[in-house]
């Protein structure tokens, strides 16, 4: 390969590696609870940028010819979610950084360390945020209703009529009839529907639920991170004391019945990060109460399973939700 084909392929991964930083970094600025990743990111982008301009200045740029390039017209791929998009993006980003480092050795081989060490930066902070970025993304604002158990042929009837349109979580406990359960809800391919198993990880990764709910042993929260990758973890948070102990875990929400706790949560200094905040109710009645909070969704507790009730009781949940955010009722903004 003469130096000028290695230059040319150098410029064009150059262009491809800052691009796919970007892409990441803005996906886990504005939607990951994760600042220092997000400082981590900058950092290794202006590194990288940095360190090109030393080793290669402007020569790569003249040897670039986008009208030959082949490449040019190639089909865009098409992503299904925001995670899809941040996989394809690092590998891209370590791809690039691959050639750039290949091909630097016959044309800067003094530089060819950087670019390995860069490589192996992003390996690193990769691992780090596909762990906590989730599969499913939780729409805000949120309806999510915990059920006090899981006989299918009572929840059907629910399911069919609400689920779709509705609600965004389902939080279950551990059943005989949990697997039927969750292939039901596969199987009429509710996809937006995020479904948490109570306090057993162990359950949720078996049947292949969408994560957990911690309601007891919330200590074991970032355990549960490592051994479930892109799943969704909520807490359940009962008193001010023991949301001290969680500032630092790796849930993508919190909820809590107890109004001092939510009001901790959502301070000015507090609601910068994108730690959702949910409140839990037992009635729709108490649903706009909860909301004036500042709460990104609310949690419905549902004590027993009766079809038209139960139907009743989500309807008017959600729609006291689409009233304080779309229109007749007044948002008090916290300062």
């Amino acid at each position: 390969m003469k130096k000028p084909d290695a230059l040319r392929i150098i410029d064009a991964n150059f262009n491809r590696v800052r691009e796919a930083i970007r892409v990441v970094e803005d996906i886990v600025r504005f939607l990951m609870n994760e600042k220092n990743l997000h400082i981590d990111l900058r950092e290794i982008r202006h590194s990288f940028t940095f360190s090109y301009i030393k080793y290669f200045g402007s020569l790569p740029i003249t040897k670039r010819d986008i009208f030959t390039d082949k490449g040019r017209r190639n089909q865009a791929y098409e992503a299904t979610t925001l995670r899809e998009i941040l996989v394809r993006n690092f590998l891209r980003i370590e791809e690039g950084i691959r050639c750039i480092e290949e091909c630097s050795t016959l044309v800067r081989p003094e530089s060819t360390h950087v670019w390995q060490e860069i490589r192996f930066k992003i390996y690193e902070i990769e691992r780090q945020i596909l762990i906590r970025f989730p599969e499913k993304i939780i729409e805000v604002p949120f309806l999510g209703i915990r059920l006090p158990d899981i006989d299918v042929d009572k929840i059907k009837p629910i399911i069919e009529t609400l689920i779709k349109k509705l609600i965004n979580i389902i939080i279950v406990p551990v059943g005989e009839n949990l697997t039927g359960f969750i292939k039901y809800i596969k199987g009429i391919k509710a996809n937006r529907i995020i479904i948490l198993i109570e306090d057993r990880a162990d359950i949720a990764l078996i049947t292949d639920a969408d994560g957990v709910y911690l309601t007891q042993n919330t200590m074991i929260a970032r355990d549960i991170r490592s051994i479930m990758p892109g799943k969704t973890i909520g807490m359940e948070i009962k008193s001010v004391k023991d949301m001290k102990i969680h500032k630092d875990t790796f849930v993508n929400f919190i909820a809590s019945e107890n109004r001092e706790v939510i009001n901790s949560f959502l301070t000015k200094s507090e609601k910068k990060s994108k730690l959702l905040v949910a409140g839990i109710t037992r009635s729709h009645h108490e649903i706009t109460n909860t909301l004036i909070n500042g709460v990104d969704g609310v949690i419905l507790n549902i004590n027993r399973m009766q079809s038209e009730q139960t139907i009743e009781i989500i309807n008017e949940a959600k729609k006291s939700i689409k009233d304080f955010f779309y229109g007749k009722t007044t948002r008090i903004t916290k300062e």
